[in-house]
């Protein structure tokens, strides 16, 4: 096995005394950024495992991708400043700058990359093929990034694959907060997806069925 999947590997079994004794023998592997899949330091941020993330930084400095998972402003600032045309660019495992920020949840990260001219409609690479709205509803739902993504012009009714909107994201986790800003924004009740799902189909087969309800009720 290559010596940073070996770390990598340590950093997803959140085991925190294996990244210590392989950082110690190749501290260089700290900041290894694959060509393909996530980093060491990014893997911190997946895992949400604040401590290795930490170890790791003692070695290295966030790149534009795991600053924008962090929510490292100053770092996201320097990587920006140092390669601006990197903006729209993926990471090793497919998303954008702002997909990350916005799956985080770090509205100041997100403001930053819309600031510095973020696509909002840049998709990722992979099976989800989705845009960084889809990504800010399948993680963290911070209302104020979803709001900013919007504010921007994020388009509401955007479809990933297999034809899923953001209205259907917000109804599968029962969200209602977001699922009301949505509305807000114009999303769309009756949307389906691939197979005739509606956003209200998603919210009932997981087990959320007041928001089933009124989305069920709302549409005309």
């Amino acid at each position: 096995m290559v010596a940073v999947d070996v770390l990598t590997a340590a950093v997803r079994a959140r085991d925190a005394n294996e990244v210590r004794r392989v950082i110690a023998d190749q501290p260089a592997l700290a900041g290894e950024r694959p060509a393909k899949g996530p980093s060491p330091l990014l893997m911190a941020a997946y895992v949400g495992d604040r401590q290795i993330a930490d170890l790791l930084r003692a070695h290295t400095e966030p790149d534009l991708y795991e600053a924008s998972a962090l929510g490292e402003i100053p770092a996201l600032a320097g990587a920006l400043d140092r390669h601006p045309e990197q903006i729209n660019s993926r990471s090793g495992d497919g998303w954008t700058p702002l997909h990350l920020a916005a799956f985080f949840g770090h509205a100041e990260a997100a403001e930053l990359l819309l600031a510095r001219g973020a696509a909002l409609d840049a998709l990722s690479v992979g099976v989800e093929a989705n845009q960084p709205l889809h990504a800010a509803l399948a993680g963290a739902r911070n209302p104020a990034v979803v709001r900013a993504l919007l504010a921007h012009g994020a388009n509401v009714n955007a479809a990933g694959a297999t034809g899923i909107t953001p209205l259907h994201i917000a109804a599968s986790r029962g969200d209602q907060a977001v699922i009301d800003i949505l509305l807000e924004h114009g999303a769309n009740r009756s949307a389906t997806m691939d197979g005739g799902r509606t956003p209200a189909d998603l919210a009932e087969e997981h087990g959320h069925a007041e928001q089933a309800a009124r989305l069920r009720r709302d549409i005309s």
